[in-house]
Formats: structure tokens, sequence, C-alpha cells
């Protein structure tokens, strides 16, 4: 039986209060920024430094690079359920994902609709949903959700004849003139966002072994509450590194 003075919420929380990090997801998202930065390092290795594409442009990187954005997406849904201010969020990446855009277009490696916009206005229409998407069962909804993630990664008709003008590349045609050097639309993209949404259920009430709330691993959980700060220092400081770098 209950103590009556014992708190109904689950552990981690207080009446009012926003639920406390978790660090193996703070690490989780952590690892996926670290891997990013790695993957444009390897990138740039290949630009400035004359290394062989197939540093990173090979099977077992193609198919990983998917598999670590998609881990890092489904990451940003479930943490729209640990934020009551995800409007205000989504509205922040899709400026700086514009700022991105405007800045990467100067120096000639133009980044449309990159992963900071994708984000910013993913969380945006989750936010707008959220109130139907919160009667659905998680369970349904992650099943679901992930389902027709799956159909439209592999299924979805991506290449289109209509004009740049008609911005079809959001959702995920891409007319022949397109081009981007970090690309993610909302097809197949957004439906992950779902995902990590439904997830964050079982999560939050606190159904998962213990030891997914108590381990801490060293270095990552402090990347993965700076990814941010990462995203957008990352590129600028690798271009300086390769500006004095003597190759």
């Amino acid at each position: 039986m209950q103590d009556k003075n014992q708190s109904p919420l689950p552990a981690g929380r207080g009446k009012g209060d926003a639920p406390r990090r978790i660090p193996l997801i703070d690490a989780l998202r952590g690892l996926s920024v670290f891997l990013m930065v790695a993957y444009h390092f390897g990138i740039n290795l290949i630009l400035f430094a004359d290394a062989p594409k197939g540093l990173i442009y090979n099977p077992f990187l193609n198919f990983l690079q998917p598999v670590f954005a998609g881990v890092f997406i489904t990451l940003a849904g479930l943490s729209c359920r640990f934020s009551r201010k995800n409007l205000k969020r989504g509205v922040l990446l899709i400026f700086l994902g514009i700022g991105v855009t405007v800045v990467t277009f100067q120096v000639g490696f133009p980044v449309q609709f990159g992963i900071l916009t994708f984000l910013g206005l993913g969380i945006v229409l989750y936010d707008l949903a959220s109130p139907l998407l919160r009667r659905i069962p998680w369970a349904w909804l992650a099943g679901v959700s992930f389902m027709l993630f799956a159909l439209t990664y592999v299924y979805f008709p991506r290449d289109t004849t209509l004009p740049m003008s008609s911005h079809v590349w959001v959702l995920g045609f891409r007319p022949e003139e397109f081009v981007s050097a970090d690309y993610f639309p909302l097809l197949p993209w957004i439906f992950l966002i779902f995902f990590g949404s439904a997830i964050a259920e079982p999560v939050l009430e606190r159904r998962l072994p213990d030891w997914f709330y108590r381990v801490n691993p060293p270095v990552f959980p402090f990347l993965g509450r700076h990814t941010l700060l990462i995203y957008l220092a990352h590129q600028p400081i690798l271009y300086g590194v390769f500006m004095v770098w003597p190759v």
C-alpha cells in the first residue's frame, strides 16, 4: 500500500517541475554530435587535404550516417516531451538554420534545409500536433511512426521536375538543380520526431530498468547538453584548422 506521504509522481520529477535530465540520453545525443563532427572532419580532409574519397564515401559509413542521424532526430523528438517551450525552441532553431543557409551560400557550400531547419520545423509541427498525438497510445504511435519512416525512407519518390521556386524540397522532393551539403526534409524524418515523442512516455514513467536512469558515462553527457553550440561552432573551427594546416 502506498504511503500517503509518498508522491505519486514518477521519480525524478517534482510537482510543477520539468523532468530531470537523464545522463544516458544526453550521452547518446553527445555521441551522435561527436560522430557528426568526425564525419565533417573527414569530409574536410577530402576537400582540403586530398584525402581519398573512400575515407568517408564507403558502404560502411553510408550505412552508419543515416543511422546515427536517425538516433539524433529520435532523441530530439523524445526531448519534446521533456520541454515546455517547444514552440520557442523550434522557432529559434528555424532562424538559426536560416542563418546557416545564408552563411554557407556565401562560402560556396550551401546548406538548404539542413538539420537545424528541419529540427526547428519538426518541433513546431510536433507542438501543434501534440494534443492529438498524446491521445494515441504510445505503443501505437511509436509503431505507426516508425513504419511510416521506413516506408518513406525506402520508397518515397524524391526526384522531381518541379522548379526550385515551389520549395518542394522542404517535403523531400529534390528538383534537378537542388544542391545542399546537409539535407533533412520533412519526409521521411518527421516521423522519427513523432516516434521519439512516443517512446518518451515509458521513459518519463520510469518503466525502463533502473540502470537506464543511473548510468552516467564520461564526457558524452556534457557534449549532449551542448549540441547546439557544438553544431554551430564546429565547422568554423574545422575551417580555421585547415586554413592554417600546411597541406
